[in-house]
């Protein structure tokens, strides 16, 4: 008897088949905005309610960029090391950083599973090497 979950799907198609994606991300810049758009999900879906929620929300590594929580899986220095060398200031200017992509909105840039890319491309070169880590 097929589970629920497998009900009218073929052998070729897998639940959740082609979700995620691993790609190659070669600009601080791009680097910066996936790391806004993946913590501000949570906020965008309506989880939480706004970023102060958020940035203390448990279940969000924003919680520990933001210093109000320990994530044994999360490494926070890097990410606030591209604002400043001194945390407090890094996490001050990261809530700056996350609060002006509150209104931004949903970017398509970042939807489609890695396969549409930002403008923040520095060549068709990129683009091409990149479409290697791309499964589709």
């Amino acid at each position: 008897m097929p589970s629920i979950l497998t009900v009218g799907i073929s052998d070729a198609d897998i639940f959740f088949q082609n979700r995620y994606k691993s790609i190659i991300v070669d600009e601080d810049a791009y680097l910066l905005e996936l790391i806004r758009y993946i913590h501000l999900n949570s906020l965008r879906s309506g989880i939480v309610t706004d970023l102060t929620t958020l940035s203390s929300w448990p279940f969000s590594g924003y919680s520990a960029l933001a210093g109000n929580a320990k994530q044994s899986w999360l490494e926070t220095e890097a990410t606030l090391s591209y604002f400043s060398t001194d945390p407090s200031v890094a996490r001050r200017k990261l809530a700056e950083f996350m609060h002006d992509g509150i209104f931004r909105g949903k970017r398509p840039e970042f939807t489609g599973g890695g396969l549409k890319r930002s403008m923040l491309a520095a060549s068709n070169q990129a683009r091409q090497e990149r479409k290697a880590y791309d499964y589709r």
